[in-house]
C-alpha cells in the first residue's frame, strides 16, 4: 500500500504540474480584440479547460494516494511531516477546484496550483517516519482535529494565492508593470478582496476548531490540555494574527493591500508551524509523541 500511495502521488504531482502549466498559460496568453475580463476566448479558455482537467485528474490520483495510506495505517491521515504535506496539498487542490467550479474564476489557478505543486512535491521526496500513535490517540477527536487543521491551512493558502493577486493586480492598475494586459484578465480588486476575507474567516474557524480539538485530545491521552510546546505556541500566535487580521478588517475598515500582506504572514507563520518544527522534532507534534 505504502508503494501504491507514492506511486499515485507521484502521478498526481504530475498532473499538477500540467494543470499549472496550464493555468499560468491561460495567464498571460493573448487575446487580440478581448474586452475586460473576457477569459472564455479561443487558446485561453482551452488553457483554463486544460488546467481544470488536469487538477481534477491530479486530485483523482491524490485522492487514491491519501486512501492507500488510510488503509493502512487507519483513519488519521496525517502523522508525519511527508504526510501532511501530501494531506494539505491535496485540501488544497480540492477545495480550490470546488471555489473555481462555483465562482468560475480559473484565472486563480495559476497562482493557487503552483502552490499546490511546491506542498506536494516535498511529500515525494521527505524521509517518511513511523512513529506509531499511543493507544490513546487510536479513538475520539483526534482524526477529525487533523483533518480539520489541514483544512484550515488548505484555506489558508488559497487565501495567500489570492492575495497574491490582488497585489499583481493592484500594481498592474497603478501601472508600474503591464504585463500582457494582467489588468484586464484578472479579477477585480473588489472580487478579490471579499474571496480573502471569506476565505480566512472560514479558514480561522477551523483553526479555532483545531486548537480546542486538539486541547481535548491531549487533555484525554497526557492529562494536560496545553503544555507550551513550540508547535501549540505557533499555533496560538497564527490564531492571533488572522483574529487580529478579522478584528481589523470590521472595526477599523481594513481592506486591500494590507488584509493581502496579513494574510501571506499568517500562512508563512502555519507552514513554519507545520513544517519546521515537524523537520525538527522537539515535541509530541514533532512524531514523538512522548
Amino acid at each position: 500500500m505504502a508503494l501504491l500511495s507514492h506511486a499515485c502521488l507521484g502521478l498526481a504531482a504530475l498532473a499538477y504540474s500540467a494543470a499549472a502549466v496550464a493555468y499560468l498559460w491561460h495567464l498571460v496568453a493573448e487575446v487580440p480584440g478581448a474586452g475586460p475580463r473576457s477569459p472564455r476566448g479561443g487558446g485561453r479558455a482551452a488553457a483554463a479547460r486544460l488546467g481544470t482537467a488536469g487538477l481534477a485528474a491530479g486530485l483523482v490520483l491524490h485522492g487514491l494516494a491519501v486512501g492507500a495510506l488510510a488503509v493502512l495505517r487507519g483513519p488519521v491521515l496525517a502523522t508525519n511531516v511527508r504526510e501532511g504535506l501530501s494531506l494539505l496539498a491535496w485540501l488544497m487542490g480540492a477545495s480550490f477546484l470546488a471555489m473555481d467550479l462555483r465562482l468560475g474564476l480559473p484565472i486563480l489557478g495559476a497562482f493557487v496550483t503552483p502552490l499546490v505543486l511546491a506542498i506536494a512535491f516535498p511529500a515525494l521526496v521527505i524521509p517518511t517516519s513511523d512513529a506509531p500513535l499511543p493507544p490513546a490517540l487510536h479513538a475520539g477527536l483526534l482524526p477529525i482535529h487533523v483533518v480539520a487543521a489541514f483544512l484550515g491551512n488548505a484555506l489558508f493558502a488559497i487565501a495567500c494565492g489570492v492575495g497574491a493577486c490582488y497585489l499583481v493586480q493592484e500594481r498592474e492598475m497603478k501601472g508600474h508593470a503591464r504585463v500582457a494586459g494582467l489588468w484586464s484578465k484578472l479579477p477585480s480588486l473588489e472580487l478579490l478582496d471579499g474571496l480573502n476575507r471569506r476565505l480566512v474567516v472560514w479558514g480561522f474557524a477551523l483553526l479555532s476548531f483545531t486548537i480546542v480539538s486538539g486541547s481535548l485530545v491531549a487533555h484525554g491521552a497526557w492529562g494536560s490540555a496545553w503544555s507550551w510546546e513550540p508547535r501549540e505556541v505557533l499555533a496560538l500566535v497564527t490564531w492571533l494574527v488572522f483574529g487580529g487580521l478579522i478584528q481589523a478588517r470590521t472595526l477599523a475598515g481594513w481592506r486591500g493591500r494590507r488584509a493581502a500582506l496579513l494574510t501571506m504572514l499568517g500562512f508563512a507563520l502555519a507552514m513554519v508551524s507545520f513544517v519546521g518544527l515537524s523537520l525538527c522534532p522537539v515535541d509530541r507534534h514533532g512524531g514523538t509523541f512522548r
